[in-house]
């Protein structure tokens, strides 16, 4: 399973995790563990094909014992033509594509989020919250002085993110209004 996101230094990681069986006795267990990060600033199917394929070479793993591939449902993952699964099945026909249920899941959530006004409005306004504080260093330095926690962004699609927004928003939010009514005053 390949995801990449960006982290805090803007630098795209890419995350590997392999998930295997191991088999005690005459039972079969479903076993995942953490591989590695590895930057990657590309984005096309066949150059993110490579990538999974060369970082599987550095650990000795021989794409002909892999028997699935899972990643979003982004064209350059997804795409059946050109897609990373696409490049890794003509290597392996029996690494077969499954998209991520979690991240369609995320989907369909922000999806319906958008079609309500109350849920845009709100998530809105939170945002409107953090845009400026994040905007500014000494806002955020002041910020982090007098409250001692952090707005955090919304995301699009990470719904968790979005709990950790309203959570810290939630926690401190007479704070945040007066520390904001000393800004504009």
């Amino acid at each position: 399973m390949v995801d990449a996101t960006p982290d805090s230094s803007h630098i795209e990681q890419t995350t590997f995790i392999i998930r295997y069986l191991t088999r005690e006795l005459q039972e079969f267990f479903v076993q995942e563990h953490f591989l590695t990060f590895v930057d990657c600033c590309k984005k096309t199917g066949l150059e993110i094909a490579m990538l999974i394929l060369e970082t599987l070479k550095q650990f000795g793993m021989p794409l002909a014992d892999c028997r699935g591939q899972g990643y979003d449902n982004a064209a350059n993952m997804s795409g059946k033509y050109n897609g990373a699964q696409q490049h890794i099945l003509a290597e392996n026909p029996l690494c077969l594509y499954s998209p991520c249920a979690c991240r369609s899941l995320n989907l369909c959530g922000a999806d319906s989020a958008a079609c309500c006004k109350e849920a845009v409005t709100f998530f809105g306004m939170v945002q409107t919250v953090y845009n400026p504080f994040s905007s500014s260093p000494q806002r955020w330095s002041i910020l982090h002085e007098n409250i001692g926690s952090s707005l955090q962004s919304l995301s699009g699609t990470r719904w968790t993110d979005r709990v950790a927004s309203v959570h810290h928003l939630q926690l401190n939010c007479q704070e945040y209004a007066q520390l904001w009514s000393n800004f504009i005053h």
